[in-house]
């Protein structure tokens, strides 16, 4: 329902309250009777935003998707499957024929490993109802980008053990901690989609738009950093193997720990400089330095590699290894 913007007068009751009517049509439209609570909002824009009570409380934006035999691959399905995740959708129906039946563990599987809060809360032979279980905007922004933050330095430290001595269990732990991170950001994307849609967040404070753009553009880079560590560990896991990261020298071995050990001093900084409200010019200042720093020592050791005594495909290897590293500095 489409509704023209209105102008009221505020009036003066009591002497000192200040009163405006509501629209009716509107009033009718969401079902707003004599008694109801609604919730006031204050804007960043010095504007209110008028929630009846009802509606945020009880509101459960719902799909049903139907998986028929357009449906040849199983990724096509993980994508739409993601995207009414991320457009905020609580309740999704998932319906299958005789002949799509098969990809229902498939869809179980996305729930699972990609969907976070979410669960598979009723199943038939040809319908999977999946369901949100957790209120994103009671949820503390700051507490899930942190966690996104601690992860992502644990993978670095887990990082700098493969090279030193390559482990298959923490190869593999880490590569899980990589799909962790991409939950925790599409959980974070999910909770900044609803408040801007609903303008509220914890504790039905009012966020600031720029601030919504700013942890979107955080997590967007965390998230790739994760993806870039993990694309080095599946380089060293798959491409190399132990016996030959092993061959590695522990002088090279030592230069590239010690490019991470910069990037994680990057990490440190960044979030020091912003706990202290530092001047932007002074935190820009700051990760310049240290980022030419490491495109320098990366550099280095790039014009090195062949003085190593390493077969071909171990120096093709580290060069996709430092270059993913060095993307890492980027973000």
């Amino acid at each position: 329902m489409s509704y023209e913007v209105e102008t009221r007068k505020v009036q003066l009751t009591g002497g000192a309250t200040l009163i405006i009517s509501l629209p009716k049509d509107w009033a009718r439209h969401v079902g707003l009777k004599p008694g109801d609570e609604v919730l006031i909002v204050p804007q960043h824009d010095n504007s209110l935003l008028i929630i009846p009570k009802k509606i945020a409380k009880h509101q459960i934006p719902e799909i049903t998707i139907h998986i028929n035999d357009e449906f040849k691959d199983a990724r096509h399905i993980e994508r739409i499957l993601l995207s009414y995740y991320l457009a905020g959708y609580d309740v999704l129906r998932v319906g299958f024929t005789d002949t799509t039946i098969n990809f229902k563990r498939h869809v179980k599987e996305v729930t699972r490993k990609k969907l976070a809060g979410t669960e598979v809360i009723e199943e038939d032979r040809n319908v999977l109802t999946i369901q949100n279980l957790i209120d994103v905007l009671n949820m503390s922004m700051d507490e899930i980008l942190n966690k996104i933050v601690r992860t992502v330095m644990n993978m670095f430290e887990d990082l700098k053990i493969i090279i030193t001595k390559f482990d298959e269990n923490i190869a593999q732990d880490l590569i899980d901690r990589d799909n962790e991170v991409d939950k925790l950001y599409r959980l974070l994307n999910r909770q900044l989609r609803k408040i801007l849609l609903t303008g509220r967040a914890v504790g039905s404070k009012t966020p600031d738009p720029r601030a919504v753009l700013e942890y979107q553009i955080i997590s967007k880079a965390l998230e790739r950093i994760a993806d870039n560590v993990s694309d080095v560990v599946h380089e060293i896991a798959n491409k190399m193997g132990k016996e030959a990261i092993d061959k590695v020298p522990c002088e090279l071995k030592d230069k590239i720990i010690n490019i991470i050990n910069d990037i994680t001093s990057l990490f440190n900084t960044i979030s020091s400089a912003l706990s202290n409200k530092a001047k932007l010019v002074e935190i820009n200042h700051v990760l310049d330095n240290i980022k030419n720093g490491i495109s320098r020592k990366i550099e280095e050791i790039l014009d090195q590699l062949y003085r190593y005594e390493l077969d071909s495909i171990t120096i093709a290897s580290l060069r996709v290894i430092l270059y993913r590293i060095l993307r890492v500095a980027e973000w």
